[in-house]
């Protein structure tokens, strides 16, 4: 059996949320019709995603305090499956934002003491969120979007004990939760393909999150009619107490994706 650690540097409690906070909160920030869809007609876009993000930031789980500092890399060997699809519906002024994503991830712990051989912890976080918009400001080449809605997620952490002095056990826990949040997204363009978008949103306000924000940059190509590519860097703050469990944390990273629009 490897050498326990001090459960204030790895606890199989915190390794399951803190990989559940990875993906523990996302919005539609490359859902962007912006300029390029038409007024009186109704548009629709599609875009799957990849979010390459790190996480640094406080967990404390039932009295237990750890920092935790990770790349994107760190996270992705213990990686099992993950699915990011994020969407716009748009007539005229009006829209609708929506963005889902699953993520499984396994990790293998060490426990203190004899009681236990060791652990397999497995964490799937799955997220829907939703938001109306309204768009104020249209001109030739720049819009300005005003959004309101929820996130909502599920979180489900499965800790399976290896036998050791006592025999092995499962415990698993499962949390639902949901946010209201508010923001703004503005879309400017460079020329006829090019493009350049912002997105801020804050929410929580203690209904289940003290408060969640993210902050998003990115830089869209039209390479044909229906089809462009996106790249940006997303920035989100969590601070979140549930129960036994509070996280602190900011996730940042990469963005990727590539929206096809009918």
């Amino acid at each position: 059996m490897a050498a326990p650690r001090s459960p204030a540097d790895d606890s199989p409690m915190k390794a399951a949320i803190f990989f559940a906070a990875i993906v523990l909160a996302a919005a539609p920030a490359f859902a962007q019709a912006g300029p390029y869809a038409a007024r009186n007609q109704w548009s629709f876009e599609l875009t799957p995603y990849l979010w390459a993000a790190g996480l640094q930031g406080d967990v404390e789980v039932r009295n237990r305090k750890a920092s935790v500092d990770a790349s994107f890399s760190d996270l992705l060997k213990d990686l099992n499956f993950g699915a990011m699809l994020a969407g716009e519906v748009r007539y005229n002024r009006w829209g609708f934002l929506f963005d889902g994503m699953y993520m499984k991830l396994s990790e293998e712990g060490d426990t203190p003491g004899a009681l236990s051989s060791g652990v397999d912890v497995v964490s799937k976080t799955g997220i829907v969120e939703g938001a109306f918009m309204y768009r104020p400001v249209w001109l030739d080449g720049f819009t300005l979007d005003v959004l309101a809605g929820a996130r909502a997620w599920i979180l489900d952490a499965e800790l399976k004990f290896k036998p050791g002095l006592l025999p092995g056990t499962t415990i698993s826990r499962t949390t639902a939760f949901a946010d209201p949040i508010v923001g703004l997204r503005a879309v400017m363009n460079v020329t006829d393909r090019l493009s350049l978008s912002v997105l801020g949103d804050v929410g929580g306000f203690g209904v289940s999150s003290d408060i969640t924000w993210q902050a998003f940059g990115g830089i869209e190509y039209r390479f044909a009619t229906l089809w462009s590519a996106r790249a940006g860097y997303r920035a989100l703050g969590i601070d979140i107490d549930k129960r036994d469990a509070h996280i602190n944390a900011v996730l940042h990273g990469p963005v990727l994706g590539s929206s096809w629009r009918f």
